[in-house]
């Protein structure tokens, strides 16, 4: 296994390169100034689909994107369901004072490309 760390909103990676992608808390820190939180800021919004976009860009076809956050599901769904990304959504919520939200996303290939 070969960790690596860079900017969320500018990945300096090659097209395809990793198989998993996990941020554990990173987009959370995106949301904390958002407003509110079923319209989050214009400026918020592009952070998040930089970010997001960045990370379907660099994952392999099948590769997976693992997110653990406080984002309650329909607030994030809405997000990592848009049209530009071709992944699959699951999540699974654990915790019993606070409840984290383990979102798994799997790439898979666009319709075109069948």
């Amino acid at each position: 296994i070969k960790v690596m760390q860079a900017d969320m909103l500018e990945l300096p990676f090659d097209d395809e390169c990793f198989d998993l992608v996990i941020e554990k808390g990173t987009m959370d820190v995106l949301f904390v100034d958002s407003g509110d939180p079923w319209n989050p800021k214009p400026e918020t919004m592009a952070k998040v689909m930089s970010t997001l976009k960045g990370v379907h860009r660099v994952l392999k076809e099948n590769g997976t994107f693992i997110s653990i956050t406080f984002g309650q599901p329909h607030f994030r769904r809405p997000i990592f369901n848009a049209p530009e990304f071709s992944w699959s959504v699951e999540y699974t919520t654990f915790g019993e004072t606070f409840h984290y939200f383990v979102y798994v996303l799997k790439k898979v290939s666009h319709p075109y490309n069948l």
